[in-house]
């Protein structure tokens, strides 16, 4: 008879799985020592699209050498020269490119040749302006700023060529005149610095910024974004802070033939010469996000060991009635 023995067994513990690292807290804020010396890559797009009509395209990409001049009381002195810039204009019949002092167009009829000419006026005033332009400001380790200057150049070369080209054509009036001066100069600051914790944070942190800024007109405006620290990463030797942003968009109620139009991600904020009726029963239009294929299209990345910005990419836009929309785009890199 086969007799059955049950041998005692050794239970083995099952071990609980290690917990995922967590990453320790931050520091985002600028962190510059006086001396350094970078350059930053920013490509700026406008395009306005009217009902019936084709878009009206202005793009400026564009070097800048920054230069860290000193640190005192908590505030960095930065001085920055525009390097290498290209504009370009596409609109109805009408396609003009001004790069390394050379101007081109292509144009379809002999209303197009006149706008042409008035085009490259304006386009070396600009070209003209940024050769000149030297821009000095403060920034401190929040990313807010003050004492910004030194655009006075471009505003007095394009000024001039604006009374120029008078009477100026209704789709150059937009990306030239004073709008679009404005608007370039926001999306510079914007390119450069963003605002960020004084403390250190982790990832999952959320802050935001509200600040006044003045329209192009008459109105002052309401801006308000909000970032999210996602997570830390690396690209070769940088140590970088992942942060998505999250626009709010606020309006004005349109009036005297303008519709305000406030571009807050983009740190843009402007009024475009566009009738009132293209304003909803209510006056106002609501901010989109425009993301990419790679959904990464409102994301901003800051070197940790500086909190630099080194890459941000920042789309925004909304729908006019009928087949109009008004978008923008700002992208910034660092370059070694």
């Amino acid at each position: 008879m086969l007799e059955l023995v049950i041998l005692p067994c050794l239970l083995l513990g099952v071990q609980e799985p290690e917990p995922t690292p967590v990453d320790p807290p931050q520091n985002l804020g600028l962190q510059l020592e006086p001396g350094t010396t970078w350059r930053q890559e920013i490509k700026f797009r406008n395009e306005l699209t009217l009902a019936d009509s084709a878009p009206w395209k202005w793009g400026l990409d564009y070097q800048l050498r920054i230069h860290c001049v000193e640190q005192r009381d908590g505030w960095w002195s930065l001085e920055a020269k525009f390097l290498d810039w290209r504009l370009v204009l596409d609109s109805e019949s009408l396609v003009c490119d001004w790069c390394d002092s050379r101007y081109r167009h292509e144009t379809e009829d002999e209303d197009s040749s006149e706008r042409a000419r008035k085009a490259r006026i304006l386009l070396r005033a600009w070209s003209e302006g940024l050769r000149l332009s030297e821009l000095r400001f403060q920034v401190s380790s929040d990313g807010s700023v003050r004492d910004w200057k030194g655009l006075k150049p471009l505003r007095d070369s394009v000024g001039a060529a604006l009374e120029e080209c008078q009477p100026i054509p209704a789709d150059l009036e937009p990306f030239f005149g004073e709008g679009g001066l404005e608007r370039f100069q926001k999306s510079v600051m914007m390119a450069l610095v963003v605002p960020r914790p004084q403390t250190p944070v982790s990832p999952g942190a959320t802050w935001s910024q509200r600040c006044q800024v003045p329209g192009l007109l008459r109105k002052e405006a309401e801006l308000e974004r909000a970032f999210t620290f996602v997570k830390t990463t690396s690209e070769r030797d940088y140590r970088l802070a992942l942060v998505d942003v999250l626009p709010i968009g606020h309006w004005h109620k349109a009036g005297d033939r303008k519709t305000s139009v406030q571009i807050e991600d983009a740190g843009v904020s402007s009024e475009e010469p566009v009738s009132s009726d293209l304003t909803s029963a209510d006056g106002r239009e609501h901010l989109q996000l425009q993301e990419d294929e790679q959904n990464r299209a409102n994301r901003l990345e800051l070197w940790l060991d500086t909190g630099l910005v080194f890459r941000m990419s920042l789309q925004a836009g909304f729908q006019l009635p009928g087949e109009g929309r008004v978008f923008y785009s700002l992208q910034s890199q660092l370059k070694e």
